[in-house]
């Protein structure tokens, strides 16, 4: 498999296009797929600016870099809370347990499909408050980066990136990690499974993908349930069988994230 030259400001016009259309699709109908879709799109732009500011020879483009990254984060910040509650609500309707039990994983179901109508409208006034200075932002953006637009990076170089901005993370160097910290490393292997994603010509590039998104996956199936633990504390009382129940499969996942986190460690842990 040939290892092509990437070029990342062609690459960043196309997720800029997905987003655009992700958004439209929303705007109608914000059903969990493309709310998935429009979250995704957002980390995958963010991720893309990452590896800009660490490029040589770009033209001067980071006040309209901001200037896109405070819209995305509006947005993003909408969409997870939708998406977070679809996740919930199918943890819940899926949760095997006792029949009493089973009734209150019911409700807590029932509960978020309600806060999930509410989220989704939120949503989608973010969106139309948004939607046309979102698209300027990024037309400015892109319009500032057409010098670069044929700025090609070979695989090695991108690689170097991805490997640079992820195991130089401080969070890495800390034997007990809080939940802050493991938060934070979690974010960092999407940014980097996105970026190892402009090479898919790469073997070894699409290897470093599949690596990160492992990690990607197991860090947030471990976020998934602990956040479902805190909420079904509050809502069902921190002795409640549904509790116990989640706080094994969080703690399972856990295991799961820092075996994965274990060679990027090194013997530092």
């Amino acid at each position: 498999m040939a290892d092509v030259p990437t070029r990342p400001v062609e690459t960043l016009r196309g997720h800029a296009t997905a987003l655009e259309a992700a958004l439209a699709v929303c705007l109608g109908d914000p059903k969990p797929k493309p709310v998935h879709k429009l979250r995704t799109e957002t980390r995958r732009i963010e991720a893309q600016l990452v590896l800009l500011d660490q490029m040589q020879g770009l033209p001067p483009f980071r006040k309209e870099a901001a200037n896109m990254r405070k819209h995305l984060k509006k947005l993003r910040r909408a969409a997870g809370r939708v998406r977070d509650l679809d996740v919930q609500r199918k943890l819940l309707e899926s949760e095997e347990t006792q029949p009493d039990a089973k009734r209150d994983a019911r409700a807590m179901a029932e509960l978020r499909k309600q806060r999930r109508e509410e989220a989704a409208d939120e949503l989608l006034q973010q969106l139309e408050k948004r939607q046309t200075k979102l698209a300027n932002g990024l037309e400015a953006l892109l319009e500032a980066l057409v010098p670069a637009t044929h700025l090609e990076l070979a695989p090695t170089e991108l690689l170097a990136i991805v490997e640079r901005q992820f195991r130089n993370s401080r969070e890495l160097r800390v034997q007990e990690p809080t939940t802050d910290q493991l938060h934070t490393l979690r974010k960092r292997a999407k940014v980097a499974r996105y970026l190892a994603e402009n090479a898919p010509r790469s073997r070894r590039a699409k290897q470093t993908a599949r690596q990160y998104e492992s990690l990607q996956q197991a860090g947030g199936e471990w976020h998934d349930w602990m956040e479902l633990t805190k909420e079904a504390k509050e809502e069902l009382g921190r002795h409640h069988v549904l509790v116990d129940a989640f706080g094994r499969k969080c703690n399972r996942h856990l295991d799961q994230f820092h075996k994965l986190l274990q060679p990027f460690r090194g013997d530092r842990r």
